[in-house]
Parts: C-alpha cells; sequence; structure tokens
C-alpha cells in the first residue's frame, strides 16, 4: 500500500479517510480501483483541499487475494489512532465488470464462494470467511447511510444505487472481514463497486469517488467552518 501524505494540526477537525483499491486479477489487468487511488493521490500532492472536508490520511492498492487482505485489514484496522474519538473511515473500492453503475455495498455476508480462483490460487466453496461467527448466511451492515447517500449523489447527476450483494469473491471477503474489524476499531466502512471503464470513464468514476468521500464527510459530522470550505469544482483531468 502507498501512504497518503502527512497532515499539519490545523486539519484535526477534519473527518479522516483510508482509502483501499485492488490491482490486477484474472482477465482484468488494468483495474480501475488502482488507478482511481492513483489520481487521488495526484491530485493530492496538488491540492489537499480538493477532498475538503475529509483528509485522506492513507491510501492503498491491494492484490486481489483473500490471504493478502486478510493481513492487510488487520494491519489497517489494527493501526487507526483515534484518541479524539473522532470519525475514521474506510472506503473500499472494487471493480465488477458487470455492472453499469457505481453500487454502494449495504452490507457483507459470511461467505466465500470462489467462481474462480484468487491471485494466490485460492478458491473456497461455500466457505465462512469468520468462523466463529457462524453459518454462511450472517451478515454484517455498514453502519452509513447509504440509501441517502446515494438519492444525494443521484441529484448530483451521479449513475448510482445502493446494493445488498457484493458477490462472494474477494471484494465480499474484504469488505465483511473489514465490517467485522470495525466492531473492535470503530471505524465506519463502506464498499463502492464502480463498473469497468469501458462503462464509465475513468474521469467520472474519479469524480464520484470524490463527490462520495465530500459527502460521507458532511453526513458523519464535519464541523460547520469545515462545510464552508468545501470545494465543488472538479478540475480537468488530461486524457491520453
Amino acid at each position: 500500500g502507498v501512504s497518503g501524505p502527512v497532515f499539519e494540526e490545523e486539519d484535526q477537525g477534519l473527518v479522516e479517510f483510508h482509502l483501499t483499491g485492488f490491482g490486477k486479477f484474472g482477465h482484468l489487468k488494468e483495474n480501475p480501483t488502482e488507478k482511481l487511488i492513483e489520481l487521488i493521490e495526484e491530485e493530492l500532492r496538488i491540492d489537499k483541499g480538493e477532498f475538503l472536508p475529509a483528509r485522506i490520511a492513507s491510501s492503498h492498492v491491494w492484490e486481489v487475494s483473500a490471504e493478502f487482505t486478510d493481513d492487510a485489514l488487520s494491519k489497517l484496522h489494527s493501526n487507526l489512532n483515534n484518541p479524539g474519538n473522532r470519525p475514521i473511515v474506510l472506503l473500499h473500492l472494487g471493480v465488477d465488470c458487470g455492472a453499469n453503475n457505481f453500487r454502494l455495498e449495504q452490507k457483507g455476508v459470511n461467505e466465500a464462494d470462489f467462481m474462480y480462483h484468487d491471485e494466490r490460487g485460492f478458491s473456497p466453496r461455500k466457505q465462512p470467511i469468520v468462523r466463529k461467527n457462524g453459518t454462511t448466511t450472517h451478515t454484517i451492515q455498514t453502519t452509513l447511510p447509504t440509501a441517502k447517500l446515494s438519492s444525494i449523489l443521484r441529484k448530483q447527476k451521479f449513475d448510482v444505487q445502493t446494493s445488498t450483494d457484493a458477490g462472494r469473491f474477494v471484494c465480499n471477503w474484504t469488505y465483511y472481514l473489514s465490517l467485522h474489524h470495525a466492531k473492535k476499531s470503530g471505524a465506519l466502512v463502506l464498499f463502492l463497486h464502480v463498473p469497468s471503464v469501458s462503462q464509465i470513464k475513468l474521469e467520472k468514476q474519479l469524480q464520484f469517488v470524490k463527490a462520495l468521500i465530500r459527502q460521507i464527510a458532511v453526513q458523519v459530522g464535519a464541523g460547520v467552518e469545515s462545510l464552508r470550505t468545501v470545494k465543488v469544482a472538479t478540475p480537468a483531468l488530461a486524457t491520453s
């Protein structure tokens, strides 16, 4: 993973975000979520104010494997430092090549049912992700207001909906396990599924992720002074 920039004390009133995306898997050689993380890091180097009232504390691109995400999630949640009990948000990005819009996933399911191998050759079938949580029907819901976020973002002309099915591959594995860890870490967790770039261009996807981050920050209670500094303009991005 790539750590985000170090922030000054003046940022302490902002809502802290940790972002994750994924690298290649299977036939997908270029994962749009990896590119989105790279573009966000690039924008942060230019102007961290783009994301107010959020501050991006870290960003990571993860291997598409259960073993890797197990270790990475454990480290990410255990390293969260929150002495002031401020909201900390973990936003996980994954791609659904069969989708034609953005989906805010409402829950993770305690079931690993991989239709094909992950990047380390692992392909469990109908197995619980966390055995002590019981059967494969156990679910954990996000506490973030997905329906409200979706409604607000649709009014901003984004094609987005809520979803109750994050699949049973590494995306759901990541989401369920992150929600499980959040019971101890206290973090707020959301999984966003993006479509392929053939459905929605990368520039539009970046605009959506930025709008989502800002809106989550607003919803979880950024201060009024921070809200006054929210930027709504998105700079034009160079296209190749």
